[in-house]
């Protein structure tokens, strides 16, 4: 995690994976930096949880970086 952005990095293909503010701006993701963090045991979902005035967390896939749930 990076402020406000969850990378996945493929050490394989050395690359990267933006999920939330980064590259590609959009209204999903965090809006303040994230200061929790968890991956399940297989490696297929990510929570991260943010500060703020009015913090959430967020549950996303790994794989392709998408939203699955929010939480405030």
């Amino acid at each position: 995690m990076a402020a406000a952005v969850g990378i996945v990095l493929d050490t394989v293909a050395n690359t990267q994976k933006i999920f939330g503010s980064g590259e590609k701006r959009t209204t999903q993701g965090h809006i303040d930096d994230i200061t929790a963090l968890t991956i399940d045991s297989t490696k297929t979902y990510v929570a991260t949880g943010e500060v703020g005035k009015n913090p959430k967390i967020i549950v996303w896939t790994a794989s392709d970086v998408t939203l699955v749930k929010e939480f405030r």
